[in-house]
């Protein structure tokens, strides 16, 4: 049952939705003994004790929910069912005429006597003249009329089937079929200083009676997890560039997901890197994000260095911590040699996954060439940060950002040109992402 003030908005045969559950918290929640009949209300006790007589005059226990209106109301406030958004709703529905049966007393085919026909015709047309007054009348009050004759309207004891336009029964026909949620908030407008209470009984034994409610805490986890895995994916990246690479990658390669995988914008970032990423995972975690996370590092030193702390903390499972996969071309990529008095020198060929593998050396063989027709070589630098492993990067990084972004507005402009260029490293990146999201729980 679902009450706010003098209201009851709803009543339960079975256990609350998680959705409704969660407007309440744990700490709101007392057991107590109330007469069978006071709970279940006239009809469902008579229909009650036809099973189980032993209810006639028993007491039962109801777990109840209780919430000081103002709570419950910026309880929902938050979920996205506010005052705004309700009256909106009921404004909107007021305008339009309430539905009718589709055939009235005179079905087509019913025999009826003809004073009965003529009998039946009178009341439907009566009926029909005091629906079109009463449609007329809720359109001219509009929600906050309907709010304000609610909040006056006096108690109707018992169902009246009757009940005359204005009346409050009248009034709250208008929420029929609405979820109970947003039924709460419309009726807490009208009621802002009284409790909202949700309780329920396990009145006897099997699967069609009302059970006991759960926690609202775990309807809430139980409501994150559902929302996080239809939230769009948010992929957190070391920089700016990364984010701005990875999404145009998305868009030539994926544009089919480009609505479920969100970057995350690093127009506001302070400070960019592999320990900003790390303490920006441990950010999230804290905050409870509900969104599936995928935290991506470059295939470099620092990543690795950086990953290192998070492999042992406790994240949270809708978070996941990944690097750029290895890259083929980067088994053998040249890499400058150390200057010596004696040696110059040189180019030298060498596996820098893992060492120098950053986003450029994702965007493409065809990015990566330089004027002289060979790749822009890998220089490392000074320092062996990593217990002694080196850090290196691609030497020319403005150049390959700028023909980068001349590659990718030319496959988005016409996507025959992708098929052109060598988009593999940015595809291995998105699939990681992909199957990453894909182990993401949301059901913590």
């Amino acid at each position: 049952m679902l009450e706010a003030g003098p209201v009851t908005i709803d009543r339960f045969w079975d256990r609350p939705g998680d959705e409704l559950l969660a407007v309440f918290r744990d700490d709101m929640r007392a057991i107590r003994r109330v007469p069978a009949r006071q709970f279940l209300g006239s009809g469902e006790f008579f229909r009650e004790t036809r099973k189980n007589p032993g209810l006639d005059g028993e007491e039962i226990e109801v777990t109840e929910f209780r919430a000081p209106g103002r709570a419950a109301a910026a309880r929902l406030d938050l979920l996205g069912i506010d005052e705004k958004s309700v009256l909106e709703r009921l404004s909107g529905q007021l305008r339009h005429p309430r539905p009718r049966p589709a055939q009235g007393l005179l079905a087509p085919g019913r025999f009826v006597f003809p004073r009965t026909r003529r009998r039946f015709v009178e009341a439907e047309e009566y009926y029909r003249a005091e629906a079109e007054r009463a449609d007329e009348f809720r359109a001219s009050m509009g929600a906050d009329g309907w709010v304000a004759m609610l909040a006056s309207s006096p108690s109707e004891p018992g169902f009246r089937w009757d009940a005359g336009t204005g009346g409050r029964s009248w009034l709250l026909d208008e929420l029929t079929g609405w979820d109970p949620r947003y039924a709460l908030r419309a009726v807490l407008l009208a009621f802002p200083g009284s409790d909202a209470v949700l309780a329920t009984a396990d009145i006897a034994q099997g699967a069609e009676q009302p059970q006991p409610a759960s926690l609202p805490s775990a309807a809430m986890a139980a409501v994150s997890a559902r929302a996080g895995a239809y939230a769009p994916v948010v992929v957190l990246t070391e920089g700016k560039t990364d984010a701005e690479f990875l999404a145009a990658g998305l868009k030539v390669l994926r544009p089919h997901l480009t609505d479920l995988i969100r970057f995350l914008d690093y127009g506001r970032k302070p400070q960019g890197g592999a320990g900003a990423l790390a303490t920006t995972v441990k950010a999230f975690a804290a905050a409870g994000i509900a969104n599936r996370v995928v935290a991506v590092f470059d295939n470099d030193t620092a990543g690795a260095d950086a990953m290192r702390p998070l492999a042992t903390a406790r994240l949270p499972p809708q978070i996941q911590v990944i690097a750029y996969p290895d890259l083929d071309l980067a088994r053998e990529y040249p890499v400058l040699g150390p200057s010596t008095a004696e040696s110059p020198g040189g180019t030298l060929l060498s596996d820098v996954n893992g060492l120098a593998a950053s986003i450029e050396l994702y965007l493409g063989r065809d990015v990566l060439t330089g004027p002289d027709g060979t790749l822009r070589p890998v220089r490392w630098r000074p320092g062996q940060p990593g217990a002694g492993r080196r850090q290196g990067e691609v030497t020319g990084k403005d150049a390959i950002q700028q023909a980068f972004r001349a590659k990718s507005k030319a496959a988005l402009e016409n996507p025959a040109n992708a098929g052109q260029q060598d988009w593999s490293g940015l595809r291995l990146i998105i699939d990681a992402i992909c199957a990453a999201a894909q182990s993401a729980r949301t059901d913590r």
